[in-house]
């Protein structure tokens, strides 16, 4: 009963009583709680009965009372089980696993989502990897064609790899740079070595 207020008296001190959502609260044990509020003082009940609203004053001063931290259900005077209190906390319980499982599953889809782009750009990074492969490989042909040593060769194409990057970059380059540069150099002897 989300917004229902009523007062209760306990050793002469009225206290307001009523009901809150907390389902967007950091922390919350549950997705509402029952408020308690007297003169500079506020006290929380998270476990509490659906229909705390209709409870006497007695049994309304024992919810406020009862500890926070108490698992399981409380038992009344003549020693039987409140079940109201054991619904309320089951219910509490409950809420809060949708809360958390709702959670998990947003980090799950949010990982799948950051895995699928992943893979998409590690394949987008192979084939760019092996057109440039390709190109170097025709280049170091058209230069051993040509008559080209395989030093000048490999110069040649590691000078035209850094034209690439410093349109990008300046030197020095990072460590993924570097090793492309190397591969370039060992690409373009392949062909040399090749014939």
């Amino acid at each position: 009963m989300v917004g229902e207020t009523r007062g209760v008296t306990q050793d002469g001190t009225r206290w307001t009583v009523r009901e809150i959502d907390t389902s967007h609260v950091p922390g919350a044990h549950g997705l509402r709680c029952l408020i308690f509020e007297s003169e500079g003082i506020l006290r929380r009940a998270w476990l509490y009965p659906a229909d705390w609203a209709v409870l006497s004053d007695q049994q309304l001063v024992e919810v406020m009372e009862s500890r926070p931290g108490a698992l399981g259900p409380r038992q009344a005077n003549d020693g039987a089980i409140d079940e109201s209190l054991l619904f309320a906390q089951s219910n509490t319980v409950v809420a809060r696993a949708r809360i958390l499982v709702a959670a998990a599953a947003r980090v799950r889809n949010g990982n799948l989502t950051l895995r699928a782009e992943q893979q998409e750009l590690r394949e987008r990074n192979r084939c760019a990897r092996d057109e440039m492969r390709a190109a170097i490989e025709r280049y170091a042909a058209s230069l051993r064609g040509a008559g080209v040593s395989r030093e000048q060769a490999v110069a040649l194409v590691t000078i035209a790899a850094r034209g690439g990057l410093a349109d990008s970059e300046s030197p020095p380059y990072p460590p993924d740079d570097e090793r492309m540069l190397r591969e370039a150099a060992e690409w373009c002897r392949g062909i040399y070595e090749a014939a």
